[in-house]
């Protein structure tokens, strides 16, 4: 009995066990269905979240489409609007061409008809080439009179700036009979105070060594009345570079056969003006007209049924213009001519086009010509991508030995916002200021606010805005922002048969090596002496304008086009202008200093040689530069032997690779970082950049090419040649 309750018990506690175990199994069963209903329930939640999103998503692109389809189809109209306003303009403006020409085809035709009237009444005494003309001299222009030997043929100018006045001068020189022509109003009096006392009005031209022996070419540089007696010489350069001496640097040039002069543009053309009028042998055969517009016709070859000969001339159809505005100093528009208005025509041996950037006769080549258009004379425009715009600044410097009258002063920001140069305008320490700023500068533009601009000064450039006055600061506030030309030239040929353009016509460059009015200067020398070649013979025989028109041509544009080029490369802006310029700059000073008899100075200091023309300084620097290159190429190449070897040596292969690849990365980087803000007008500061702030460094790098001169308040002096020595900008 007691066995089997004993046994008894034990069942019903085994029974109790199984019941709790099927309880338990039971709760965990009911958990893990509740589980897996919640991951069933998140999941279905989930993937409703993905449906919406890619609904969404799929909405977005649907219209990122409509959008993208708007904007094509908006682009297209646009295109469309455009391509039918140009078609337009095109034929509006051809129609224009048409009746101009019918115009002047009308006049020509009269004109012949008269002359053949005047042959037929007086046919004892037939008219020469130079009686044929017309003279519409303004009051200002001396009457023509009858030379002691018949002139040698009849020569037309366009332009009368200096180019075009020094071309008067030496074809009058060789008794060529000279018509110029020019749109403007007559020169300035060069000796009216009143007149050049705004100093700020002109801008200021350096005269280096180019310019100087081309006018002394014609007497017209020394001696009484000429250029030189109106300059100021400029001596030296005190410049502020970002991060340099806060008194600014000082170096006056040493040993130069050229001292660079300065003067204001209109001054020149008004001392070579007044050059004219004030010699017989000069005005008897030059006929000046200003306010007169003059526009080339293409003329065919004539027969000269007597002679069997062709003779080639060009006609200028000739149109009086009146001012655009009240003022006296405007220039004035030949378009608007007045109803029932002839314009005149005269005839040429030879016409020379010295319109600067205007380009008129250029472009009529150009456009008319039927010349192959690899032959004829094309017109080549850079675009413009490091676009300044600067604003003229009267100063007056306080007497005293703190600041000369004589010197270039100059300074920049380092953020290459700001370039500031001054020149003096006379020799009582009244300087021109030119105040440089980008294009989207918020100064850039007239009437800012004084205040404003004030601050901007004392910040950026104190050592000038405490000579500003107020006044003075509101007046440049106010007034306009100039801009800077683009950098072309003709290629191909400089010249039509017996038309040829030369100086601004011909090379446009910024003014910032004093490159432009030189270069034109220079053209006329060459001009003139390929003229004493190849015109005449035993000084009595008419010029044959057409072969002194295609040597010209061939002696002189690659001239042209080698001076842009190598202008622009100075200019380049960012990254651009770090290689075409600073790196190469950076490359003259280190190898010319170690190799002098090798490595030439930089091309800044090469361009103002006399012994190097445009072309040869091109040359010239391809060859250093390949000298460079390979010197550098087989340092490169040994260190990189050097690590080739070290890296096989060490361990650690993966980490120094890694090490030296992270350098290389950081290095490119920084340069990139470096450069990219930066014009080539800060080379200064990105060279500073580049090696670090040591002063003294960077000094002898930049004054050791030949010609620097010597640094003022130092024991250690640089006397070198002086042609190599870099001229203030123009």
């Amino acid at each position: 009995m007691g066995r089997e309750t004993a046994i008894a018990v034990v069942a019903h506690g085994e029974g109790s066990d199984l019941a709790d175990r099927g309880i338990e199994a039971e709760r965990i069963e009911a958990e893990r269905t509740e589980a897996d209903r919640r991951v069933d329930a998140e999941q279905v939640e989930a993937d409703r979240r993905v449906e919406v999103e890619a609904e969404r998503i799929e909405a977005e692109q649907v219209e990122a489409e409509r959008i993208e389809a708007e904007r094509t189809e908006a682009d297209r109209r646009l295109d469309a609007e455009q391509v039918e306003a140009d078609r337009r303009m095109e034929v509006e403006a051809e129609t224009e061409r048409v009746k101009a020409d019918q115009i002047v085809a009308k006049s020509i035709s009269e004109a012949k008809a008269k002359i053949l009237q005047d042959r037929e009444e007086t046919p004892t005494t037939p008219p020469s080439s130079s009686t044929m003309q017309t003279t519409f001299a303004s009051s200002h222009s001396p009457s023509l009179h009858n030379s002691p030997s018949p002139p040698r043929g009849h020569v037309s100018i366009v332009g009368g700036g200096p180019a075009g006045l020094t071309a008067a001068i030496a074809f009058a020189r060789r008794n060529i009979r000279v018509s110029l022509y020019d749109r403007q109003r007559p020169p300035l009096d060069p000796d009216d105070e009143t007149i050049w006392s705004e100093t700020a009005k002109f801008y200021l031209i350096g005269l280096g060594a180019r310019g100087q022996k081309a006018l002394d070419e014609f007497d017209l540089w020394e001696g009484e009345g000429g250029v030189k007696s109106y300059c100021q010489e400029v001596v030296g350069r005190k410049d502020w570079s970002p991060g340099g001496d806060s008194d600014g640097t000082l170096r006056i040039f040493t040993d130069r056969p050229y001292t660079t002069s300065v003067l204001p543009r209109e001054k020149l053309v008004g001392v070579l003006h007044k050059k004219i009028l004030s010699s017989s042998s000069y005005s008897d055969l030059i006929d000046l007209n200003f306010r007169t517009d003059a526009t080339l016709m293409l003329d065919e070859d004539k027969k000269d049924d007597e002679s069997k000969t062709t003779k080639t001339t060009s006609t200028l159809v000739i149109s009086d213009c009146t001012p655009t505005g009240e003022l006296e100093d405007q220039t004035c528009d030949a378009e608007k001519i007045p109803p029932n208005y002839t314009p005149k025509t005269v005839e040429a041996d030879f016409v020379v086009a010295c319109d600067g950037a205007v380009r008129g006769v250029a472009k009529t080549v150009e456009w008319k010509s039927k010349q192959p258009s690899w032959k004829k004379m094309r017109v080549v425009k850079y675009k413009d991508d490091n676009r300044r715009t600067y604003k003229t600044i009267p100063i007056t410097f306080p007497d005293g030995d703190e600041w000369r009258g004589d010197i270039n002063y100059s300074a920049r920001t380092s953020d290459g916002r700001i370039n500031f140069d001054a020149l003096p305008a006379n020799g009582n320490k009244e300087y021109c200021g030119v105040f440089l700023l980008k294009e989207d500068d918020e100064f850039a533009t007239d009437d800012t606010d004084p205040k404003e601009l004030r601050k901007l000064l004392d910040s950026s450039l104190p050592q000038f805005s405490r000579f500003i006055s107020e006044r003075t600061l509101s007046e440049v506030a106010a007034k306009p922002v100039s801009s800077l030309p683009s950098f072309r030239y003709v290629k191909n040929k400089l010249n039509y048969k017996n038309v040829v353009v030369l100086g601004d016509a011909a090379h446009t460059v910024k003014p910032y090596f004093g490159l432009g009015a030189n270069s034109a200067l220079e053209d006329v020398s060459c001009l003139a002496r390929i003229v004493d070649e190849h015109a005449f013979d035993g000084g009595t025989k008419t010029a044959d304008f057409v072969e002194v028109a295609d040597k010209f041509s061939r002696e002189r544009k690659g001239e042209a086009a080698a001076l842009v080029k190598i202008s622009r490369g100075l200019d380049r802006p960012g990254l651009l202008g770090f290689v075409s310029f600073i790196f190469p700059l950076i490359l003259d000073g280190i190898f010319h200093n170690l190799m002098p008899s090798i490595i030439r100075p930089n091309v800044i200091a090469m361009l103002q040689r006399t012994d190097y023309d445009f072309r040869g300084v091109a040359r010239r620097k391809r060859q250093d530069r390949a000298v460079q290159l390979a010197i550098l190429g087989g340092a490169v190449g040994v260190t990189s032997n050097l690590l080739s070897k070290f890296v096989k040596k060490t361990t650690m292969r993966s980490k120094v690779s890694v090490l030296f690849g992270a350098v290389a990365l950081l290095m490119g980087k920084s340069l990139l970082s470096r450069t990219k803000d930066y014009a080539p007008a800060d080379a200064q500061n990105l060279m500073k950049k580049a090696f670090g702030n040591n002063e003294s460094f960077l000094m002898k790098l930049r004054t050791s090419q030949k010609g620097y001169g010597k640094k003022v308040g130092n024991d250690e002096k640089y006397d070198l040649s002086k042609e190599d020595s870099p001229a203030p900008r123009q």
